[in-house]
């Protein structure tokens, strides 16, 4: 189970933070990784997602290690808003030491790197941020059953970037335009694919 630790990818040894990043690189380059607007958050505008099956961290065989990575990109927004952004170092050195004094020279370092190392992210980073329609965020859904309903149905929710306001298209109050990269249309295919087959299995035990 993954903890909750906003400093994690600091805590990385430099080898370690350098392979995270390579393997994030990869998996953005293919789609494989995907960047979502962070709901909940009030400065940093993405997370780091990756694909159900993708092939970041295969090479990894310790389970520690790898809780180790897949934590370190869980909590990799901030380090991208600071690498992206180009924060002084000064604030780097001000967020890091509200987690750990003794490594805020070690936080400056990897920011440093991260912008360095982390080229196509800070490119889908840039091409989001500043997309002037709403772009896609977190599909949830649910699902409706009942004995009076012949057929299981799904609700579905898409919920767009919180800063970017819906477009209405002119000739139409009732269709909405959302903007979607690559990693979005396979997180929505993938999303998809579950709400068909639970719904495949709701028919099948309803039957039974």
């Amino acid at each position: 189970m993954i903890e909750f630790d906003q400093f994690a990818p600091i805590r990385l040894s430099d080898d370690d933070f350098r392979f995270l990043c390579s393997e994030i690189e990869t998996g953005i380059a293919v789609s494989e990784i995907g960047l979502r607007p962070l709901f909940g958050s009030k400065i940093n505008p993405f997370e780091l997602y990756s694909q159900p099956g993708a092939s970041v961290f295969s090479t990894v065989e310790d389970s520690d290690r790898l809780e180790d990575f897949e934590t370190a990109m869980l909590f990799l927004d901030s380090v991208m808003l600071y690498a992206f952004e180009e924060a002084p170092d000064d604030v780097i050195r001000t967020w890091a030491e509200d987690f750990d004094a003794k490594m805020a020279d070690d936080a400056v370092a990897r920011v440093h790197l991260a912008a360095s190392l982390l080229l196509n992210t800070k490119r889908l980073w840039e091409s989001k941020t500043h997309s002037r329609l709403p772009i896609l965020g977190r599909i949830s859904y649910e699902f409706i059953q009942s004995d009076v309903l012949v057929e299981p149905s799904a609700l579905v929710t898409f919920e767009p970037g919180r800063y970017i306001a819906f477009r209405i298209e002119r000739d139409s109050h009732s269709e909405v335009t959302v903007r979607m990269w690559e990693d979005d249309v396979r997180d929505l295919r993938n999303s998809l694919d579950e709400i068909l087959a639970r719904l495949h299995k709701l028919e099948r035990d309803t039957d039974d």
